[in-house]
């Protein structure tokens, strides 16, 4: 059994949370909602399911111990790629327009209000829910499709 090329399928799973991301907007924006912040994760669990599933589908097979730790990795950095990009561009967009030692005394005054620790146990629950719903995704999802598959294919 060959591995799979695991880079198209990452760019899929990009593509479909980019998409799935611009929908929520767009309702949101149209109906005035107000989202919570589990629908970032809700958007990355469909990206991974359906990701996964079109890799049940066209390799007639579930994700190798090394694929799914592939694609689970991989997601998450393209996830997080995709999240500091626009930040990224806002301070980029700053540091343009008010120069950029307003733009650093602006960080310096408002990073200090929390603390160091405060700011790791964010980050580190933010990474640990990202990989739990990239796992839920990639591992459970594409294991009950691959055992529908191969009931419906022995029947």
């Amino acid at each position: 059994m060959e591995t799979a090329n695991v880079g198209r399928y990452v760019a899929l799973f990009a593509a479909v949370l980019v998409a799935t991301a611009s929908v929520a907007l767009l309702v949101v924006y149209l109906t005035g909602w107000e989202p919570n912040g589990s629908v970032g994760f809700v958007e990355m669990l469909f990206a991974s399911s359906l990701t996964g599933a079109v890799f049940v589908q066209r390799k007639k097979r579930i994700p190798t111990h090394e694929e799914r730790r592939r694609l689970i990795w991989l997601s998450l950095a393209a996830s997080f790629a995709m999240a500091l990009t626009p930040i990224a561009g806002f301070l980029v967009y700053c540091a343009i327009r008010f120069g950029i030692d307003d733009l650093m005394q602006g960080i310096s005054e408002t990073l200090p209000l929390l603390p160091l620790f405060v700011w790791a146990i964010i980050v580190a629950v933010t990474v640990a829910l990202t990989y739990a719903s990239l796992y839920l995704g990639y591992v459970t999802i594409t294991s009950r499709l691959g055992k529908q598959m191969s009931k419906s294919s022995a029947a």
